[in-house]
């Protein structure tokens, strides 16, 4: 689990780092839970960078996914 963790955390350093287009154009072949992890992750301005340049199948499927994590 910690190292799971760690290795997430890693990945949201790289992505934050990134432009929007460039780590939307590698985020998009992702797995949904690993996009999810590293979003929740994020800061919401960095998201806010990346999910505009996503796939719109891929960008309205994980704004769902986030949206129901509460419920």
């Amino acid at each position: 689990e910690e190292k799971n963790e760690k290795k997430i955390q890693h990945l949201v350093k790289i992505y934050s780092s990134m432009k929007g287009q460039q780590a939307a154009s590698i985020m998009d072949r992702l797995p949904d839970e690993t996009i999810i992890e590293i979003f929740l992750r994020m800061k919401s301005d960095q998201v806010a960078k990346i999910l505009p340049s996503m796939s719109k199948e891929r960008a309205i499927k994980v704004t769902q996914l986030l949206s129901s994590m509460d419920e």
